[in-house]
């Protein structure tokens, strides 16, 4: 069960999260999921996964053995990790450059989300919120009318056609965008222009 409010313009939620969510599926013990969900009616997962290297005794990240991965791969019949389709990039401090994140507002959607770009294609983690329209206020049975409408997954986009496909998530997924503030760049290319994690 989840609990969502709109103050001062921005979506507070809190949300039960599985116990099998608390760690990254395709990774280290070490790794913290930043955003993480099962996709195609939990057949898949989606996971953006941060190390921050205090194992290793450093302070702050980025250092030496801190890094921000990506992974989609699919789930054996007890959810767990079968197999990794695509992970990127390599685990290094310099996995943070390839990343931009960004907080948004456009058109009616509010939007949390962190892009890559891996050959011809942007990679665009996100969680879209909006409130209820007139009609999913009236009526009575709508979810919508009390927790609003959100959409959570990946869109896959084709730099060359702008051609646009998406993974949707199965549940409501963890994202934490907040932890990698200052450690991603901001993204240039979101709906709303030039978007920072704020």
């Amino acid at each position: 069960m989840a609990l969502c409010a709109l103050h001062r313009g921005l979506l507070l939620m809190v949300a039960a999260i599985p116990a099998a969510a608390s760690a990254c599926q395709g990774g280290e013990s070490r790794e913290t999921p930043i955003f993480a969900c099962e996709a195609s009616h939990g057949k898949k997962y989606i996971e953006l996964c941060f190390n921050d290297g205090y194992d290793a005794g450093h302070a702050a990240a980025p250092n030496e053995d801190s890094y921000l991965v990506y992974r989609f791969g699919s789930l054996d019949e007890n959810q767990e990790s079968k197999d990794v389709e695509l992970e990127y990039p390599a685990k290094d401090e310099n996995s943070f450059k390839k990343f931009f994140g960004a907080t948004y507002s456009s058109s009616k959607w509010y939007t949390k989300s962190v892009r890559f770009v891996s050959g011809n294609f942007d990679y665009t983690v996100f969680s879209h919120w909006r409130s209820a329209t007139k009609e999913e206020a009236a009526d009575e049975s709508s979810v919508a009318k009390t927790e609003g409408v959100e959409e959570d997954g990946v869109e896959i986009r084709n730099r060359k056609s702008g051609k646009k496909s998406y993974v949707w998530c199965s549940e409501r997924p963890r994202f934490y965008l907040d932890d990698l503030k200052n450690l991603v760049g901001c993204d240039t290319e979101t709906p709303a222009g030039t978007a920072c994690i704020r």
